[in-house]
């Protein structure tokens, strides 16, 4: 996730770490002595099908405190199941552009 600081206005990667509160983990920015959450809101995932293809649907919400996400970078460990063949694809990697 690419996010931009409310206070500092830097558009930074997030860098991830887990901890053993509530939430599953939090991200902080680069270079900025802020830290701010950025989850995945629990059970958000939304299968994406063919029939989705001409519109908008969501697949995954974010929540974030402190940051507004600007880009979504997909990177690997995506599955598909084939539509008609119902083939299953594992580890799909989604980062070359």
């Amino acid at each position: 996730l690419i996010a931009k600081c409310k206070l500092c206005g830097r558009v930074n990667s997030l860098v991830s770490v887990s901890v053993n509160w509530e939430q599953s983990g939090f991200s902080i920015t680069r270079r900025c002595i802020y830290v701010f959450l950025s989850d995945i809101v629990k059970d958000s995932y939304k299968p994406y099908s063919i029939d989705d293809s001409e519109q908008y649907h969501p697949i995954v919400k974010f929540d974030c405190r402190g940051v507004e996400p600007t880009a979504f970078d997909p990177r690997v460990g995506w599955k598909a199941v084939g539509t008609e063949s119902g083939t299953p694809f594992d580890d799909i990697d989604l980062s070359e552009k």
